[in-house]
């Protein structure tokens, strides 16, 4: 836009007016590099080069704004970055200095989705979206948890998609106080794309992005406890299959004296089948999760071998080889933004061969009991678990 003060007419021509002219840069969803080739990108910055080749420049202002989907804090970070970007984009392609630069990240651009909305959205829940938008007195965080509970996410995916796209800009507003003969041919305005059609099922446009989940570890925080050191590694094949290995290793005893004792190595692994998969929309405390969530089934089978000593009364026992397997039972839920917490029972069969033995009185040595010794069959719950989850996310492209 291009304004200026009008002189009074018969008056000399006047020099000294301020004149203003406003640029527009667009940024992709999560980026804060400039692309020039990204919505309006080509237009605004070839304006823009020439706009200042022309003229001497007062003062530029900036402002910059996060689309309003995603975590407030990164948004926040995103909107600084996109007008240091944008600051540096116009100091590499004028003369002016960075003192003449003032910079202004205002976040979350709910004004311009409310204007977009208005303007552009056509479905029929228009008014239950412009209701959430527009009611005055709401907290940012709240319409956009309103939102994406609409129609179960559908709504807040569409307007991802087709609206949001020009709300991640840089906006500069540039002031001179000469005008030149050159004046831009037309005024700037921010891009607006086509007014998007009724669609029942709005398909995501190949701007959008999703996170998988590629691997999860885990520890099982029982186990934990009792100095039973232990990871578990699961990778999903899909939204309903995953594949879980876990190896138990504590393997210590005191120095002194071989009094206590605990040598416990176990491999296994496990098939899981997920109920239908709860998806989550992205929050400020919550990354979204494609799999590994709710509840599961699963088929187990474990090998190892087990050292247990404690006192002459109680756990004098070698357990060599052992083998169990059953079924599993579980649910796993999101506890932190990066962190889920899973429970688990097995049902199943073990065979446990066991050896007895008895300690000399200073305990430096060990002698096998021949009469206590034979095999266990043992048939009921064989594990449970606590597990603390870390699941490894990925983005990836939606086409």
């Amino acid at each position: 836009m291009l304004c200026c003060a009008q002189p009074s007419a018969g008056a000399p021509p006047v020099r000294d007016k301020a004149f203003t002219v406003d640029f527009s840069l667009y940024f992709r969803l999560d980026k804060i590099a400039l692309d020039s080739t990204y919505l309006d990108n080509p237009a605004q910055m070839a304006a823009l080069r020439a706009f200042f080749s022309q003229k001497q420049v007062q003062r530029l202002d900036i402002s910059a704004w996060a689309s309003p989907e995603g975590p407030f804090k990164h948004n926040v970070w995103l909107s600084d970055r996109r007008s240091r970007a944008a600051a540096a984009y116009v100091l590499q392609h004028s003369a002016l200095t960075a003192p003449q630069l003032q910079l202004h990240p205002l976040e979350e651009n709910w004004d311009g989705l409310r204007a977009a909305t208005r303007l552009k959205y056509a479905h029929d829940n228009r008014e239950d979206v412009l209701r959430i938008l527009e009611t005055p007195g709401i907290p940012d965080q709240e319409r956009k948890r309103k939102l994406m509970a609409l129609d179960g996410g559908e709504t807040y995916r569409f307007l991802i998609d087709t609206l949001m796209g020009p709300l991640r800009l840089a906006h500069m507003e540039v002031t001179w106080t000469e005008p030149l003969a050159w004046i831009p041919s037309r005024t700037v305005v921010p891009f607006l794309p086509a007014a998007p059609q009724f669609l029942p099922s709005p398909r995501r446009n190949p701007e959008a992005w999703a996170k998988r989940t590629v691997v999860a570890f885990k520890t099982n925080l029982l186990y934990d406890a009792v100095t039973a050191l232990n990871y578990g590694v699961e990778v999903p094949l899909n939204a309903r299959f995953s594949l879980v290995w876990e190896h138990y290793f504590p393997w210590w005893h005191t120095k002194k004296e071989l009094r206590y004792c605990l040598q416990y190595l176990t491999l296994g692994g496990e098939g899981r089948w997920w109920f239908a998969p709860q998806t989550r929309p992205e929050s400020d405390r919550r990354v979204q999760r494609d799999a590994l969530m709710g509840h599961f089934l699963g088929v187990y089978g474990k090998y190892g071998k087990m050292d247990l000593q404690w006192n002459r009364a109680v756990g004098m026992y070698q357990c060599a080889p052992a083998w169990s397997a059953g079924v599993t039972y579980g649910y796993a839920m999101p506890i932190s933004r990066h962190l889920n917490l899973e429970f688990s029972l097995s049902v199943g069969y073990a065979r446990i061969p066991y050896q007895h033995y008895i300690p000399s009185e200073d305990w430096q040595h060990l002698w096998r009991d021949r009469d206590n010794t034979g095999v266990l069959h043992y048939f009921g719950p064989t594990q449970l678990q606590v597990s603390l989850v870390w699941p490894i996310l990925v983005k990836y492209r939606v086409k």
